[in-house]
């Protein structure tokens, strides 16, 4: 209970450090976090999930583990761990799309999904890898989020993601933006903003991944992907 009631005073401050609250209808952020994360930093995060939500009016729930490490690389700043829907039919996440459709971007973004029908009933797109060769798939992996905006999936036991924040770096965690003195001038060179870090961690986690980072990976084994495996107490894999 203390926690929950800390989450929502959490996530009051960060609406009125912002200046505002999101639609009525927007994505929700369900941040858990190891041991150890500082209130400033768990603030940082909600105020992230917040800026998201702005932006995001699937009526979705998605949930985020956040750690803070020192076991990542003296450059790195952080990473994200994004959970995975493997293996989905790629026509049936077309029909998902198209019922999804309510703005012009959605319809061009439809509009411009590749469609090779095949003689077997199924619906192919094609990937072509840095060594020339091309598949035709008839399966798509897309994160948790991206297939529960979509309705391809609706487990809300089983965490759709998890961030990992190098500890380890001088974070700046002045959310207010207020205006600076001369020692908060050079804190602020000497440091990296934390709620800027987390909001493209969360991006990850929505489903701004890239297959460019990984052509070697990708021309190796097209089908390896990488999926979450930490889950809370309590819930039963599929």
């Amino acid at each position: 209970m203390k926690n929950r009631q800390l989450m929502m005073s959490l996530s009051l401050a960060s609406a009125a450090v912002i200046g505002g609250n999101a639609p009525a209808q927007a994505i929700d952020f369900d941040f858990s976090y190891q041991p150890g994360t500082s209130l400033k930093q768990m603030l940082g995060f909600e105020m992230a999930g917040q800026i998201w939500s702005y932006y995001l009016t699937d009526d979705i729930t998605v949930k985020i583990h956040v750690e803070m490490t020192d076991a990542l690389p003296s450059n790195i700043l952080g990473g994200a761990l994004p959970g995975l829907q493997q293996n989905k039919n790629y026509g049936t996440y077309r029909q998902k799309l198209y019922s999804d459709r309510t703005s012009a971007d959605d319809y061009t973004a439809y509009d411009n999904l590749q469609a090779h029908h095949y003689s077997d009933g199924n619906t192919r797109y094609h990937s072509v890898f840095e060594s020339g060769q091309g598949w035709y798939n008839k399966n798509i992996s897309l994160t948790n989020a991206n297939a529960k905006a979509i309705n391809y999936h609706s487990n809300n036991f089983v965490l759709d993601g998890y961030i990992v924040m190098n500890s380890d770096f001088i974070w700046s965690y002045n959310y207010e933006r207020s205006a600076p003195t001369l020692l908060d001038t050079i804190i602020r060179f000497l440091s990296v903003d934390f709620l800027s870090v987390a909001v493209h961690e969360i991006g990850h986690i929505l489903g701004f991944v890239s297959g460019v980072d990984s052509t070697i990976l990708a021309d190796y084994d097209a089908s390896y992907q990488m999926s979450v495996a930490y889950y809370c107490p309590g819930y039963v894999p599929l």
